[in-house]
């Protein structure tokens, strides 16, 4: 059975991606906060019954990288973002360090454990900044003007 690793697993895309993968049978574990609600941690086991849930720090490489080879996961799906464009400016060095940082880390963690775990970092069109011309692909040129983008 595969196991999947899902960063960002209580948010929309996350919760998604649990349910997709489960059906089609991962064994599933998420990364939570530490001081995340019950309440919401139940929402996604309503969702995914056999979440296996971890309470960790992921901006610590230390409890990230434990956290990691404790699951031995085959594929880590990473939705730990701040993607809010009204505060975008406020606290620019935590939002760097997740959305820059951590996928950093996870890289680093895959390169010395096994480099056979599959990776998947989400993005966003805030890449593209203001560009209005129709569907992006490849070729479109990034140019982002909220942090999340950059």
């Amino acid at each position: 059975m595969k196991r999947a690793l899902i960063t960002g697993i209580l948010g929309q895309d996350g919760s998604y991606m649990a349910e997709l993968l489960a059906k089609n049978g991962y064994e599933i574990h998420g990364i939570v906060k530490p001081d995340t609600e019950k309440s919401r941690i139940n929402w996604i086991k309503g969702i995914v019954p056999n979440v296996k849930i971890w309470e960790t720090d992921i901006l610590s490489e230390v409890n990230l990288s434990c956290a990691i080879r404790n699951i031995c996961p085959n594929e880590i799906y990473n939705f730990a973002g701040i993607s809010n464009v009204f505060n975008a400016w406020d606290n620019l060095d935590k939002i760097f360090a997740i959305n820059a940082r951590v996928p950093q880390h996870i890289l680093e963690i895959i390169s010395g454990l096994d480099k056979s775990i599959k990776f998947f970092q989400a993005s966003s069109c805030l890449i593209f900044g203001r560009d209005t011309s129709g569907l992006q692909n490849e070729n479109t040129p990034a140019n982002p003007i909220y942090p999340y983008g950059i």
